[in-house]
């Protein structure tokens, strides 16, 4: 992200950061004191930057110590917008009072080489695939073709595919820049079936690697769920793993359990252990767990931690965040809305926002509770009224300094307070979760805002 600033301070002109704001870079430079009134960076290039000032337009790259002025036919004007057209590998600049004006690139950008990956590549009929353009030298045409897909072409840069029929699929993309044009192809990139569901229980410690049914979804190809070097309360070897040290803010990461079978079940419990160290007070990483059947077409929130609530361990870890044996919690968390289903899969859901690493290791599925601690959702002590209702709900049985968040369906903390009246009014419609703790015991309730 990059910050201009106005006015006549010297030397504080243009500013980067490189991890969602925790820290900035100046990067002013050798700008003379006139205010900087907007930037764009171009894409596909060495960091190229331009920055639209009350003299006319300066450039800077990863390449350039420097800025250079980049103002070859343009008169001296206050230059307020700038808008790169990627067509013609043109820059375009608004002035005040002298219209607009328009110039090559400083780089034009090399030929583009294609590539893309997806979210997920085995799917159920009917579930959304999100494609990501991953090119070198990106844009600004690409030209996909989804053979028996939904929709069977798109000009996107990253669209979303829906295939109704079971087999295997290729996909092809081509991908075009003022300079040249590129093409790959995917070979039976997309299969279509229904997962292999299994009896439970289900038993994942991650000592052989991560098993084929339990699936990562990676949206951001960043930094994801990965096998770590480390078991937990030190009697094993392996777990699985997600870096928030180096994630992007507010990244989600999921991983997927296999698929299981609860149409005859009595009962279905999820247990797992795992561990976490807070880097700082405000960087509140969290975990979600859901629970979907019905390939993905119904998805249940049962249960969140996130920042001192999520910490197994006292204290701040200022570095990358390592388990040490005692360093491990418990979990344990009913499960059972799910019976009568047939084909559940349960999703580890993390949201990043910059603090640590993340990790989980033994997790059991079962049809019967297990002999640990466990959570219980949503006492019949607190309750929630109106609800449903329209804007504003109280929440009654409480004590007073009780803190309640508010969670969003897709496991964003929107509010924090400490006070009952809780005020949705300026949301949309939907299912949103209120989380608090009594005498240290986690209690959910679902909150519907009409």
């Amino acid at each position: 992200v990059f910050l201009t600033l106005s006015g006549y301070t010297n030397g504080k002109k243009v500013y980067v950061t490189n991890n969602a704001g925790a820290s900035w870079d100046n990067i002013t430079v050798n700008l003379p004191n006139i205010p900087v009134n907007c930037i764009v960076y171009e894409a596909g290039s060495y960091a190229g930057i331009y920055i639209g000032t009350d003299n006319g337009v300066y450039y800077k790259d990863s390449n350039l110590v420097y800025w250079q002025t980049f103002d070859n036919g343009l008169p001296n004007v206050i230059v307020n917008e700038l808008n790169i057209h990627y067509a013609t590998s043109t820059i375009r600049a608004g002035t005040y009072g002298r219209g607009i004006w328009e110039s090559p690139l400083k780089g034009p950008l090399g030929p583009p080489v294609a590539d893309f990956k997806s979210d997920f590549n085995d799917v159920c009929p009917g579930q959304i695939v999100q494609f990501f353009d991953n090119c070198t030298n990106h844009g600004p045409l690409w030209s996909w073709s989804f053979p028996g897909g939904i929709p069977a072409t798109s000009t996107d840069q990253n669209p979303t595919v829906t295939y109704p029929t079971l087999g295997s699929y290729d996909v092809q993309l081509i991908v075009n820049n003022a300079t040249g044009s590129d093409t790959i192809d995917k070979v039976h990139h997309i299969t279509v079936d229904y997962p292999t569901v299994n009896a439970l229980d289900l038993y994942e410690d991650f000592e052989s690697g991560i098993d084929s049914e339990w699936v990562i979804n990676n949206p951001d190809l960043l930094q994801g769920w990965e096998l770590a070097p480390f078991g937990a309360y030190g009697l094993s070897d392996s777990c699985i793993a997600i870096d928030n040290y180096s994630q992007n803010f507010l990244a989600i990461d999921e991983f997927f359990s296999a698929a299981f079978d609860a149409s005859n079940e009595s009962e279905v419990w999820l247990q797992f252990d795992y561990a976490y160290g807070r880097n700082s007070g405000y960087k509140k990483d969290s975990l979600a767990i859901y629970t979907t059947s019905n390939c993905g077409g119904l998805v249940n929130h049962e249960w969140q931690e996130g920042g001192t609530n999520l910490a197994t361990v006292s204290g701040l870890f200022t570095g990358p965040f390592s388990p040490e044996p005692t360093y491990w919690t418990k979990v344990t968390i009913d499960v059972s809305n799910v019976i009568g289903d047939s084909s559940v899969k349960i999703i580890f859901r993390n949201i990043g926002r910059k603090g640590n690493w993340l990790y989980v290791d033994n997790i059991n599925i079962t049809n019967y509770q297990p002999a640990t601690n466990t959570f219980e959702k949503e006492k019949p002590n607190i309750s929630v009224y109106p609800n449903p209702g329209t804007g504003v709900f109280n929440v009654q049985g409480l004590p007073i300094g009780t803190v309640y968040e508010i969670y969003d369906c897709a496991g964003r903390m929107i509010t924090e307070s400490d006070n009952p009246i809780i005020n949705l009014s300026r949301y949309s419609a939907g299912i949103y979760i209120l989380k608090t703790k009594v005498s240290g015991t986690p209690q959910i309730i679902r909150i519907a805002k009409e």
